[in-house]
């Protein structure tokens, strides 16, 4: 269902390796002690800008979930000319085999007003028109965390600032911050955690740290015998993938732990992660902490030494999380991404009440027409409180229709309304 679900996931199935003679990450640094990258916030994803190869400015999300950076758009690549080393698979969640990337060696990237360095990137031969609608803004490609593999990285959320610090200079005298070891496996890091699902039932989990989720929290239930998927969920899309929209459920678990940080009746996604034959893929997870958790806490990860510092930002740093409260995912469309179609409507909601149907164009909500809209404000508004009356005017067929109905929180509602 719609809550910003949306979450980049790529398998890679060959390694690319690296040309470098130095650590990478500290060649952007010239020789200093640290550097500071600035970035936006949206629709619950840290975007940086660039220039990639040197010329053409492009937006990047900064993914700590990913290990490799990324180029959506092949076209950009084949402008400049860059010759590829090889082809290789990737595979999405469902490890469906249809889509290929071409390996480019040595690129040209310029972050923000940094320094020029030189990457390797995966292209992807096809453009991913669905997953960009799906986020609703303009996204040229990830930044994984190799680009930075040998840092140690501050996410300041409140100063909207990548922080980077020279691995052998740094030294962590800062208040307020809590130390907690974590595994960096292939360039990504990893938490062990406490799911908690009642009173006698807490589960230790490896949950990757995951700035390429707009998301609070996900399962993998599939991945342990004991983490069990609540008796109440609602079940439909929780993110668009390469290969289409990732199936799964929503619900809430008991609590979630790490360190001395306690979620209570935290929202959570849970999505069967895929088991492979292929040698090359290896289980590495229970589940992921995403930016909508993350973005509570100053953040800073040590690579080198494997450490994990967070400082709370507020004393209730585990309020409540929002979510949808219609049951519509709405995709974006059009040049300027202000154009918005229902993909799919979740039975049971006040969308699928009122009969609002998949492929429905959303022409205007409220007194504003779609023009005024971006889909990150169109999610927020459908996260409100419950009771808020939505009035929409969507076309069918050529039709202009009325539609209206209220938001309500789904598990706070009549058993038949929910998916057990």
């Amino acid at each position: 269902m719609s809550y910003r679900l949306l979450y980049i996931y790529f398998v890679i199935i060959a390694c690319m390796g690296q040309v470098s003679s130095q650590p990478i990450g500290i060649d952007l640094l010239g020789g200093g002690y640290s550097t500071e990258i600035p970035f936006k916030i949206k629709n619950g994803f840290i975007v940086v800008k660039l220039l990639f190869g040197g010329k053409v400015p492009v937006n990047f999300i900064y993914d700590t979930g990913a290990e490799h950076t990324i180029l959506f758009h092949k076209s950009y690549s084949d402008l400049l000319g860059i010759d590829y080393a090889k082809r290789i698979e990737i595979k999405g969640s469902d490890l469906n085999a249809n889509q290929y990337a071409l390996v480019a060696r040595n690129i040209n990237m310029r972050i923000e007003d940094q320094l020029m360095v030189k990457r390797d990137v995966l292209v992807l031969e096809n453009f991913m028109e669905l997953f960009q609608e799906s986020l609703g803004i303009d996204i040229d490609g990830i930044i994984g965390g190799s680009f930075f593999r040998a840092m140690v990285v501050e996410i300041d959320y409140r100063k909207k600032v990548l922080k980077l610090y020279d691995p052998n200079r740094f030294e962590m005298n800062r208040k307020g911050y809590t130390l907690m070891d974590i595994e960096i496996k292939r360039n990504k890091p990893y938490l062990l955690a406490s799911s908690i699902f009642n009173l006698n039932d807490t589960i230790k989990t490896k949950l990757l740290i995951d700035t390429g989720a707009s998301i609070p929290f996900l399962l993998h239930a599939n991945t342990d015998s004991a983490l069990v998927i609540p008796e109440h969920v609602l079940s439909g899309p929780i993110g668009q993938g390469i290969t289409g929209q990732l199936e799964g459920f929503i619900g809430k678990i008991r609590g979630l732990e790490f360190g001395p940080y306690e979620f209570n009746g935290i929202l959570t996604l849970f999505q069967d992660l895929p088991i492979s034959d292929n040698e090359n893929f290896v289980l590495t997870r229970n589940g992921i902490i995403g930016n909508d958790l993350l973005s509570r806490f100053s953040v800073i990860i040590h690579y080198l030494r494997g450490e994990l510092y967070l400082k709370p930002y507020k004393k209730k740093y585990n309020e409540d999380f929002d979510y949808d409260k219609s049951g519509m995912i709405i995709y974006a469309f059009g040049a300027e991404l202000n154009q918005f179609y229902v993909k799919t409507v979740i039975p049971g909601t006040p969308a699928f009440e009122v009969g609002i149907m998949p492929g429905d164009i959303i022409k205007k909500i409220g007194i504003w027409k779609d023009k005024f809209w971006t889909l990150e404000k169109l999610n927020s508004l459908l996260q409100k409180k419950d009771g808020k009356k939505i009035r929409m005017v969507i076309e069918r067929n050529g039709a202009k229709i009325k539609k209206s109905f209220r938001l309500r929180d789904f598990f706070n509602a009549p058993p038949e309304m929910i998916k057990n």
